[in-house]
């Protein structure tokens, strides 16, 4: 199975309520896969992320919209075999020196033939 790590930049627009991690050097869209209610994740054609939405990330993660501005880090661990497909996904906010941690965890069937491959993506603020 192909490991592979990646670097990804990540917004929280309060105006959409909604989280956008960007694939750094994965370019285009060809299919968008809907995860869950609140994560869509776009492929490229070779079916490898582009980018991962999560929606409605207030009501998510419960919290506040203020604090979903202080987002710091993501972690993200994408699998997927000829079975399914794994999102693990750990988003750090820095609030007053203190980490507040949260966790968005989804498999689904793969359906769409998604190839095997365990995906590391991982960002901070200094990137």
């Amino acid at each position: 199975m192909m490991s592979k790590y990646y670097l990804i930049k990540f917004d929280y627009r309060a105006q959409l309520d909604s989280v956008y991690i960007s694939v750094l050097g994965v370019k285009g869209r060809s299919e968008t896969l809907q995860v869950s209610e609140n994560l869509v994740i776009d492929l490229d054609s070779e079916k490898i992320p582009s980018r991962f939405k999560i929606a409605e990330a207030s009501t998510l993660f419960q919290e506040k919209v203020n604090l979903l501005k202080k987002l710091s880090q993501v972690k993200i661990i994408l699998k997927a075999d000829s079975e399914s497909i794994a999102f693990e996904g750990q988003f750090e906010f820095l609030i007053d020196n203190v980490i507040l941690d949260k966790k968005l965890e989804v498999t689904i069937p793969n359906d769409i033939k998604m190839p095997e491959m365990v995906g590391n993506y991982i960002a901070g603020k200094s990137f």
